[in-house]
């Protein structure tokens, strides 16, 4: 279960700057709001924090002081990833179980049980993917 995230990141090609602090309820949830708010980017944030840069949907270099901070528990205990573009450590509690890009990697997956790809069929919506639901033909 999500519990909290914490982001900030700037864009060069825009120059915007995009920052968030949100905390996550139990049970299904959902971002929802206007057009250009920022919704797709919090799913991005959500998903770098635990898989990290294969995550993104940009190269490294298309963000500008990106920080991110994601509390979560699973198996009953409660873990923090913090990363930036360059360092990354991964905290069970208070204790720092992983550190580096890889190592923080290979972590969150063993406590998860899966990868980016199974988070994105399992617990991910993108924009459109409702859609594509909705429209497809019985097979």
């Amino acid at each position: 279960m999500l519990n909290r995230l914490i982001y900030s990141v700037t864009f060069p090609s825009t120059g915007r700057t995009l920052s968030g602090d949100f905390s996550f309820q139990e049970g299904f949830g959902a971002i929802t709001g206007p057009n250009e708010a920022g919704k797709s980017v919090i799913l991005e944030m959500i998903r770098y924090s635990l898989f990290g840069s294969r995550a993104l949907r940009g190269k490294a270099d298309d963000y500008k002081n990106l920080k991110v901070e994601l509390s979560f528990t699973a198996k009953g205990e409660t873990y923090t990833t913090k990363r930036t573009i360059t360092t990354a450590k991964i905290f069970r509690d208070e204790t720092e179980i992983a550190n580096g890009q890889k190592g923080v990697n290979t972590k969150v997956t063993e406590i998860l049980g899966f990868g980016l790809e199974v988070f994105d069929t399992a617990c991910v919506a993108n924009q459109g993917d409702i859609e594509k639901l909705g429209a497809m033909l019985p097979s």
